[in-house]
């Protein structure tokens, strides 16, 4: 029974004049999704209940309550009391594994999950925003920027800065694999804790992402480009990181029926740590500077390539090969200083995507362009596979970021 239900109730008694005392008891805690979405969005008491007055349900109960009933009053007390309960949960939230014993109130797995997940939801236009900010408290008290550039309000745009924060503190130590290591600890659904993995990432390895040059690139392009790298790049794992990365998911998976995906994360490999980069492989990459004395047989190759794939101007590419070769090929070489690391994103704006745009390629064409510069490349290095292979796996992840970041 809610407080509309209790309203119509006593009313419709009242003309009876006789006293009356309502008992309610119930086993779980009733949780109002929509007035904990309202909530959760940052809204005050009164903001939430100009809300709630328009919505149909809302609408319906006051079409049928008595007359001189004081709606707004009503909805006014429910919400309050909700809000006093979700006040309440927020220090338990922090820790999710802690919900389901929690003393107080009693809530059913079903909106445990919806509680825990709706918490740890992120916008993706603040989560752009946060991933090139340190995770300070200067930054957080500078958030009013990012609530009137994004929209979101301030209340909501500091609660995804400290569940960043919190979720970073928790796992920047890990070994092994982020998604596993956020479910466990966090209960979430894969897709949330990828989310939450490509941010602890990017934060991890210092990427430059707050340039101007990079103004227009969204949360999704950086996730796609943090994950292209996690998949082919990150560190080997070893024998004692995967005992302790499978412990932790199984302990994920058996907190109380919440978070059981966390046992199985198929998006993500199992045999690396996915907080560092192989550096060994970036050390090799360095070797691949004997494609830049090659620079005609790579370019011969390619435009031989770029004939059997079609779809792509040779006359173009011919054109334009030295342009955009020496960059791939530049920025592969210095990958293993902390700097161009870091200024991946930058240097492959300003130095691949750029250069591209002037030719206004479509996708299939860059597409194109990038699998025959590859596949010749690779046939270059054929007498080498270990120096081959790390060419293709550099090149894999390069033409899913330049293509992410295109654009077009």
């Amino acid at each position: 029974m809610n407080y509309y239900q209790l309203a119509t109730k006593n009313q419709n008694n009242s003309a009876a004049m006789l006293p009356e005392v309502a008992a309610i008891v119930e086993n779980f805690t009733d949780i109002d999704e929509n007035v904990y979405d309202l909530w959760l969005r940052g809204l005050s008491v009164v903001e939430a209940v100009t809300e709630l007055l328009k919505t149909p349900e809302v609408q319906e109960w006051g079409a049928i309550i008595p007359p001189h009933t004081d709606l707004t009053k009503i909805v006014a007390m429910d919400t309050n009391d909700h809000y006093r309960i979700f006040y309440e949960l927020e220090k338990v939230l922090m820790s999710p594994q802690k919900l389901s014993h929690h003393c107080t109130h009693q809530i059913s797995v079903q909106h445990q999950k919806i509680l825990i997940e709706r918490f740890y939801a992120l916008d993706d236009c603040v989560a752009r925003e946060i991933v090139g900010k340190k995770l300070s408290g200067r930054n957080r008290k500078d958030l009013d920027d990012v609530a009137d550039k994004t929209g979101v309000l301030l209340r909501s745009c500091r609660r995804q800065f400290d569940n960043i924060k919190r979720v970073f503190k928790q796992v920047e130590e890990t070994s092994g694999s982020l998604v596993t290591a956020i479910q466990s600890h966090f209960l979430l659904t894969d897709q949330l804790s990828r989310k939450y993995a490509a941010i602890v990432f990017l934060l991890l390895n210092r990427f430059e992402t707050s340039k101007r040059k990079l103004n227009y690139v969204t949360f999704e392009d950086l996730y796609n480009c943090a994950f292209a790298i996690i998949d082919h790049w990150s560190n080997p794992v070893t024998a004692t990181t995967a005992a302790t990365t499978c412990a932790a998911a199984i302990s994920g998976s058996v907190a109380n029926g919440i978070g059981g995906a966390a046992a199985t994360v198929s998006s993500n490999k199992q045999n690396t740590d996915d907080t560092g980069i192989d550096r060994d492989f970036l050390i090799q990459l360095r070797d691949l500077k004997c494609l830049m004395e090659r620079e005609k047989e790579h370019k011969s190759l390619t435009l031989c390539e770029l004939r059997k794939l079609g779809g792509c101007s040779v006359a173009e590419a011919e054109a334009t090969f030295k342009q955009l070769s020496r960059p791939l090929c530049t920025i592969a070489v210095a990958l293993h200083t902390q700097k161009e690391l870091r200024d991946l994103f930058v240097d492959l704006v300003e130095r691949v995507v750029d250069p591209v745009r002037t030719l206004k390629w479509n996708t299939m064409q860059l597409s194109t362009f990038l699998s025959a510069f590859t596949l010749a490349g690779a046939l270059l290095l054929d007498s080498c596979s270990s120096l081959r292979a790390a060419w293709e796996n550099y090149m894999k992840v390069i033409s899913i970021c330049v293509i992410q970041l295109h654009h077009f």
